[in-house]
C-alpha cells in the first residue's frame, strides 16, 4: 500500500473479502486435460482523500473428475488436474441442485474467484 503517512490514528481500515466458484459439466468431445490455468492481479490506488488502498485478486480455471457424490450430506469428492483428491461440503442450495446432477467419472470445469479490498476510512469526528 502507499500513502501509508496519511493513516491517522483512529482511522478504520476496511477489508471486503469476496469469493466465487462456477462449475459445469465439460462435454465429452472437448479436451479437458488442459492444465491449471491461474490469473492474478494487485492494483494500489489511494481514496479520494488520499488515504491508501488495494486490491488483490485471483482467477483459477481447472477440470475436476468426480470420484463421488453423497446427496445425503451434500459432499462431493474428486480428483483435480495434479492427482490430488478432496471432498467438499457444497452448502448453496443451487449447487446443491447442481450435485444432484452429477455421477462418478464425470468431468467437471471449475472457475474459482477470489478478490481483496483494502481500504483507510477516517472515524467521523
Amino acid at each position: 500500500m502507499q500513502n501509508l503517512d496519511r493513516v491517522q490514528v483512529g482511522d478504520r481500515v476496511m477489508v471486503r473479502y469476496t469469493e466465487g466458484l462456477a462449475a459445469r459439466l465439460s462435454r465429452p468431445d472437448q479436451s479437458s486435460d488442459s492444465p491449471v490455468q491461474v490469473q492474478g492481479g494487485i492494483a494500489r490506488t489511494m481514496s479520494s482523500e488520499g488515504r491508501p488502498a488495494a486490491v488483490a485478486g485471483n482467477r483459477i480455471r481447472a477440470t475436476v473428475r468426480i470420484e463421488a457424490v453423497d446427496q445425503v450430506t451434500n459432499t462431493v469428492t474428486f480428483v483435480g488436474p495434479a492427482g490430488e483428491m478432496r471432498t467438499v461440503a457444497v452448502r448453496e442450495p443451487e449447487a446443491q441442485r447442481f450435485l444432484r446432477t452429477l455421477s462418478p467419472g464425470d468431468r467437471v470445469d471449475l472457475d474459482y474467484s477470489d478478490a481483496l479490498a483494502i481500504m483507510v476510512e477516517p472515524t467521523p469526528r
